[in-house]
């Protein structure tokens, strides 16, 4: 896998987060029908059947511009006919639903899927403030928390991120990897391609945004806590501290293992916090929810503050729209 690697960003100026899903979306379709990569794209004719047969529209834009991605890097590098033949067929394949693309993108009307698990935002928050009563008998009861108490408070601090408050929008899957820095600290220690939330006082914290989808087009994002998100934090932060089994010190989340949560592991966790609903809500589900509940008594120019703190163009915004 690191051969792909260095083959692909050698080819492309590429984020670390975009290779990351790249790669889990290469272990993703190979499952255990093969035992190398190079074996796996050798037999893209399976790999892009499976796509067709098996994914929505959606979801096969995103596998197919990945396997494209390795198939161009991995045919320049062994010239091999039939994988050039490969990249033909996945970028045929593109181009062939982008109409179909388009249309889901700019229709708002709500997909059968949107429209089986739709909620307002009203009844999202509600789900919040189970998790944060939960929550609060947590943190009243006092340590030490055990793994069960964590998954309850990350819930909570979860549903309060993405849809506490219209000052906070919510996110994508950016709050998976993201440090927990103070700001004397972020002067001298800051990073590139890293999320961090830079805390300046009790009352006043920041989420520093430089590992998402859309950094090239919107480069480095500064969002201010608001008070309600802000209060969450500090009750979490202060908390999780208890738990006494394995724990990454220096990021907002973590797993089992004490592990820093990937992208697609943040994603289910977000599924899990509203999963009282009995709905499969997901990130872009919240998104569009938030969009349609709130934009639509918004000013332009409120709208745009908006999504730019969601990290996409206004146009965008205007396509997350659903009636």
């Amino acid at each position: 896998m690191e051969i792909l690697r260095n083959l692909i960003l050698k080819k492309r100026d590429i984020k670390p987060i975009t290779i990351r899903n790249y790669f889990s979306v290469y272990r993703s379709l190979m499952k255990k029908r093969f035992d190398t990569l190079q074996e796996f794209f050798e037999n893209w004719r399976e790999t892009l059947e499976l796509v067709k047969k098996n994914y929505k529209i959606s979801t096969q834009a995103n596998l197919t511009t990945a396997m494209i991605v390795g198939l161009d890097a991995i045919h320049e590098h062994l010239g091999n006919p039939d994988l050039e033949q490969g990249l033909k067929s996945f970028r045929n394949h593109l181009l062939e639903i982008k109409p179909l693309l388009e249309m889901k993108k700019w229709g708002e009307t709500k997909s059968p899927q949107e429209e089986e698990n739709w909620a307002t935002i009203e009844e999202l928050q509600k789900e919040m403030v189970k998790k944060e009563k939960m929550a609060k008998k947590i943190i009243k009861r006092g340590g030490p928390i055990s793994w069960a108490d964590i998954k309850i408070l990350q819930s909570w601090l979860i549903t309060t991120l993405y849809v506490g408050s219209e000052e906070n929008p919510p996110l994508r899957n950016d709050y998976g990897s993201m440090l927990v820095i103070s700001a004397e600290d972020y002067k001298t220690q800051k990073k590139p391609d890293i999320n961090y939330l830079v805390i300046h006082s009790s009352r006043t914290k920041y989420f520093v945004l430089q590992e998402y989808k859309t950094f090239k087009t919107h480069g480095v994002k500064s969002i201010k806590l608001s008070p309600i998100v802000n209060r969450a934090v500090n009750a979490y932060l202060k908390i999780k501290d208890l738990y006494m089994g394995p724990k990454t010190t220096d990021t907002l989340f973590f797993s089992l293992k004490g592990m820093v949560p990937s992208a697609p592991t943040m994603s289910i966790n977000v599924q899990e916090a509203f999963n009282g609903m009995k709905k499969h809500i997901t990130i872009n589900l919240i998104r569009h929810i938030f969009i349609s509940d709130i934009i639509k008594n918004k000013t332009l120019l409120e709208r745009k503050k908006i999504s730019e703190k969601m990290c996409h163009n206004l146009e965008m915004q205007l396509a997350y729209n659903k009636l």
